[in-house]
Protein backbone atom coordinates (compact mmCIF):
# COMPACT_ATOMS: atom_id res chain seq x y z
CA UNK A 1 0.00 0.00 0.00
CA UNK A 2 2.59 2.61 0.93
CA UNK A 3 4.01 2.04 -2.67
CA UNK A 4 0.94 3.37 -4.25
CA UNK A 5 1.30 6.34 -2.86
CA UNK A 6 4.77 6.35 -2.61
CA UNK A 7 4.52 6.88 -6.63
CA UNK A 8 1.82 9.05 -6.27
CA UNK A 9 3.14 11.72 -4.09
CA UNK A 10 6.66 11.25 -5.80
CA UNK A 11 6.28 10.27 -9.47
CA UNK A 12 4.27 11.10 -12.74
CA UNK A 13 0.78 10.84 -11.66
CA UNK A 14 1.29 13.92 -9.15
CA UNK A 15 3.89 15.37 -12.01
CA UNK A 16 1.30 15.23 -14.72
CA UNK A 17 -1.84 16.43 -12.03
CA UNK A 18 -0.01 19.48 -11.23
CA UNK A 19 0.75 20.30 -14.90
CA UNK A 20 -3.18 19.85 -15.79
CA UNK A 21 -3.89 22.19 -12.84
CA UNK A 22 -1.66 24.69 -13.96
CA UNK A 23 -3.30 24.49 -17.78
CA UNK A 24 -6.56 24.73 -16.13
CA UNK A 25 -5.77 27.31 -14.19
CA UNK A 26 -4.26 29.62 -16.84
CA UNK A 27 -7.16 28.36 -19.16
CA UNK A 28 -9.85 29.50 -16.31
CA UNK A 29 -7.87 32.24 -14.63
CA UNK A 30 -8.22 30.69 -11.81
CA UNK A 31 -4.94 31.41 -9.40
CA UNK A 32 -6.14 28.87 -6.78
CA UNK A 33 -5.65 25.78 -9.64
CA UNK A 34 -2.17 27.35 -10.80
CA UNK A 35 -1.27 27.26 -6.74
CA UNK A 36 -2.16 23.76 -6.41
CA UNK A 37 0.21 23.02 -9.48
CA UNK A 38 3.08 24.21 -8.43
CA UNK A 39 2.58 23.13 -5.17
CA UNK A 40 1.80 19.67 -6.37
CA UNK A 41 5.50 19.54 -8.16
CA UNK A 42 7.59 20.38 -5.59
CA UNK A 43 7.77 16.50 -4.13
CA UNK A 44 8.99 15.57 -8.00
CA UNK A 45 11.54 18.29 -7.83
CA UNK A 46 13.10 17.27 -4.85
CA UNK A 47 13.05 13.96 -6.11
CA UNK A 48 14.49 14.86 -9.60
CA UNK A 49 17.42 17.11 -7.79
CA UNK A 50 18.90 13.54 -6.53
CA UNK A 51 19.04 12.29 -9.64
CA UNK A 52 22.96 13.04 -11.46
CA UNK A 53 21.01 13.00 -15.12
CA UNK A 54 18.51 16.37 -13.85
CA UNK A 55 20.39 17.64 -11.34
CA UNK A 56 19.82 21.58 -10.78
CA UNK A 57 17.45 21.70 -13.97
CA UNK A 58 14.87 20.22 -11.91
CA UNK A 59 14.38 23.73 -10.31
CA UNK A 60 13.07 24.92 -13.30
CA UNK A 61 9.84 22.99 -12.59
CA UNK A 62 8.73 24.53 -10.07
CA UNK A 63 10.24 28.39 -10.67
CA UNK A 64 7.91 28.34 -14.08
CA UNK A 65 4.63 27.07 -11.84
CA UNK A 66 5.22 29.77 -9.26
CA UNK A 67 5.97 32.48 -12.05
CA UNK A 68 2.92 30.96 -14.30
CA UNK A 69 0.70 31.37 -10.85
CA UNK A 70 1.95 35.29 -10.55
CA UNK A 71 0.47 35.62 -14.67
CA UNK A 72 -2.40 34.46 -13.41
CA UNK A 73 -2.85 36.37 -10.73
CA UNK A 74 -1.50 39.64 -13.14
CA UNK A 75 -4.17 38.78 -16.24
CA UNK A 76 -1.23 37.97 -18.67
CA UNK A 77 -2.62 34.74 -19.89
CA UNK A 78 0.22 34.75 -22.82
CA UNK A 79 3.30 35.01 -20.38
CA UNK A 80 1.09 32.17 -18.22
CA UNK A 81 0.94 29.76 -21.34
CA UNK A 82 4.73 30.67 -22.07
CA UNK A 83 5.86 30.12 -18.76
CA UNK A 84 4.25 26.66 -19.01
CA UNK A 85 6.78 25.21 -21.95
CA UNK A 86 9.99 25.22 -20.41
CA UNK A 87 8.28 23.16 -17.55
CA UNK A 88 6.60 20.92 -20.68
CA UNK A 89 10.09 20.60 -22.42
CA UNK A 90 11.56 19.56 -19.32
CA UNK A 91 9.41 17.06 -18.16
CA UNK A 92 9.56 15.78 -21.53
CA UNK A 93 13.12 15.35 -21.67
CA UNK A 94 13.13 13.73 -18.24
CA UNK A 95 10.60 11.09 -19.42
CA UNK A 96 13.04 10.73 -22.69
CA UNK A 97 15.85 10.31 -20.92
CA UNK A 98 14.53 7.99 -17.88
CA UNK A 99 12.42 5.81 -20.67
CA UNK A 100 14.32 5.20 -23.66
CA UNK A 101 12.19 4.19 -26.49
CA UNK A 102 15.13 3.50 -29.37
Amino acid sequence: MSDIWGTFLFGWPLVILSLLLSALGVFQKKPLFALLGAVFAIPFTITMLATKSVGLFAIVIPLCMFATLGAVAMEISKWAWVLLLPVLGLLLWIAANLYPIF
